[in-house]
């Protein structure tokens, strides 16, 4: 007789603790039916892991059921606390905005908390930020806090002018995941013609310090060195050398993104016309982390038709089945720093509503977030998503979003 069955006749012999068994099995069963569970903060005093799996899990499945509706909340967010930034970097959206307009962008540390009380449960990892410099905000220290008091892991994105002082690396280790630092060039010239306001040797030695004390960790819980790089006209010719620094500053691999054209004096920077020279320098690239054994996420290479070589690969989906996948619809959500909830970090993204007046939840299941998954993959999907960088990174429409 199964270890099962022996319970159940032992209980049967005692009418009302039987009857108490069933109850609860069917309470059981009703809330797996359910939302995840009524009462999240039950098991993150149990296990705070627990419920980040069994969430990601969920989202796994209505991904691949393309569901309008989601149980799931996301695994991973973006929040943008602050507009502040100490570059100028040529290629930043940014500067489409006015100095007055950024000076009106300020930390709202209420939407930080609201969001971690909503939704840091459920989260795997947050990342900071793709709006300002993340270092700069008055309350960075007590994001790192609240992180910790989830069980979040951070995704930092920075440009590594600030990462100075041993004090505030070793804070962010304890939360760390990626540190992801926009580095963009080999050499001293071109680094500072594009991250102006920045010094190369600066955020080299900044870079070597957070190695020094990130290797005191061990090896299996280690954080990971992320460093990113925009592809331009400008930079594309020093890709492979940029591989090289990569291995001596201990990254753990590379992200290459193209330019998206964000202002028309930047039309000009764009390797869309420079489709034979980009794909040249990209291979080179590849080779050499291939032999110097670095990690690099590199772009496909631009594609031309046998007869018009003039014309990037046109959109299409990237899935077999003729559903294009997405990072965000299902398992990934952005907050603004007024509130605003946006879909993803495309241009054009269209807003979902705002945090401040609803519930995330309410908002992440209302019309207009199930109208935007059930036309991903139709003739007429949102704006945003038909030229989307993510979906479709070769296709050149994909590369401007001139306003």
């Amino acid at each position: 007789m199964s270890l099962k069955n022996r319970i159940k006749r032992k209980l049967k012999s005692n009418q009302l603790s039987y009857y108490i068994y069933r109850q609860v099995g069917r309470i059981l069963y009703r809330m797996r039916k359910r939302w995840i569970t009524p009462t999240p903060y039950l098991f993150i005093k149990m296990n705070p892991v627990h419920l980040k799996e069994y969430n990601e899990l969920l989202a796994d499945r209505e991904e691949r059921n393309h569901s309008l509706m989601t149980k799931a909340m996301p695994t991973s967010m973006t929040i943008n606390t602050d507009g502040q930034c100490n570059l100028q970097c040529i290629m930043c959206f940014r500067r489409t905005f006015s100095q007055e307009s950024l000076r009106a962008i300020s930390a709202d540390f209420g939407i930080f908390r609201k969001v971690a009380d909503e939704v840091f449960p459920y989260l795997r990892r947050v990342l900071l930020t793709v709006w300002g410099e993340p270092l700069m905000d008055a309350t960075f220290g007590e994001q790192l806090r609240i992180m910790k008091e989830y069980s979040v892991r951070l995704d930092l994105i920075t440009n590594g002018t600030l990462l100075d002082n041993d004090r505030l690396i070793n804070e962010i280790l304890t939360v760390l995941d990626v540190l992801s630092v926009s580095l963009d060039a080999a050499t001293m010239g071109t680094y500072e013609s594009i991250r102006v306001g920045a010094k190369f040797e600066q955020v080299i030695e900044n870079i070597k310090r957070f190695n020094y004390l990130r290797r005191k960790i061990l090896k299996e819980r280690r954080p990971r060195l992320e460093l990113s790089y925009v592809l331009m006209r400008r930079n594309i010719e020093e890709f492979p050398q940029f591989v090289e620094l990569a291995k001596e500053l201990e990254a753990d691999w590379i992200q290459a993104n193209h330019l998206v054209v964000h202002r028309e004096e930047m039309r000009k920077e764009s390797l869309v016309y420079y489709k034979e020279l980009a794909n040249h320098y990209l291979l080179g690239a590849q080779k050499r982390a291939g032999e110097l054994n670095v990690g690099l996420n590199i772009l496909p290479l631009f594609k031309f038709d046998t007869v018009d070589r003039s014309g990037a690969e046109p959109l299409k989906n990237n899935s077999t089945d003729g559903f294009r996948k997405c990072p965000f619809l299902w398992k990934g959500a952005v907050i603004q720093g007024n509130g605003d909830v946006s879909p993803c970090c495309v241009p054009g993204y269209p807003i979902m509503g705002n945090i401040k007046e609803k519930p995330f939840r309410e908002i992440w299941n209302n019309g207009l977030y199930q109208e935007m998954r059930r036309r991903l993959s139709t003739d007429t999907p949102f704006e945003c998503c038909k030229h989307c960088f993510f979906t479709a990174p070769s296709g050149e429409e994909s590369l401007f979003h001139i306003y």
